[in-house]
């Protein structure tokens, strides 16, 4: 992944960081106020950089819906609820997706190339791309598990905690992987245009 990439997505992360810590470890206003505030700070030094400013400031439709979701629950715990049940679902359609005979990172691949999916006939492109698409399950899942734990336990602190350190560094882990398969399944279809 190109460093500019990880940047943004690092650049993005960070405001949703901001409002679970904060929200965390003081209240939801509190919190909102500082994700918000941290997503401007990241937006004008995009700006300011030459850098795209709509990953960041996306970030703040992120930060209202999650608020909203914590709001009518009536827990500021509830700002947990949309990543933790996004998690359990990914990771459901992903393993299904395996299951099914069609890996989604193989299947997204396919479609960005506007190619049909003959990689389903090359037993290493397939493994490779399979692989990919259950380690992205497995990290959804992991996160739902740890996640769901802490909050049916009520150790809020932790979970914010848990949830910073299961965020980037377990996506990035995933998208070496599915980079991975991708370059190993570019390369098989190369090599099989030649012969």
């Amino acid at each position: 992944m190109r460093r500019g990439r990880v940047e943004e997505l690092a650049a993005s992360a960070v405001p949703s960081a901001v409002f679970v810590a904060v929200t965390a470890w003081s209240c939801l206003v509190v919190g909102l106020l500082a994700g918000v505030s941290a997503t401007l700070l990241l937006t004008l030094l995009a700006s300011l950089t030459g850098r795209s400013v709509v990953r960041v400031a996306s970030g703040l439709v992120g930060i209202g819906v999650t608020a909203a979701i914590a709001w009518s629950t009536g827990s500021d715990a509830g700002i947990f609820l949309p990543d933790i049940w996004w998690s359990l679902a990914a990771g459901a359609v992903l393993l299904g997706s395996v299951i099914i005979g069609f890996p989604l990172v193989g299947v997204f691949w396919s479609v960005t190339r506007r190619e049909p999916m003959v990689w389903r006939g090359d037993r290493p492109s397939r493994r490779a791309l399979t692989t990919a698409t259950l380690v992205c399950a497995v990290v959804f899942g992991a996160r739902f598990t740890a996640q769901r734990g802490l909050l049916e336990a009520h150790e809020i602190g932790k979970l914010a905690a848990v949830k910073i350190a299961m965020g980037l560094p377990l996506t990035l882990a995933a998208l070496g992987v599915v980079a991975w398969a991708i370059r190993t399944a570019e390369r098989r279809r190369r090599s099989a245009w030649r012969s």
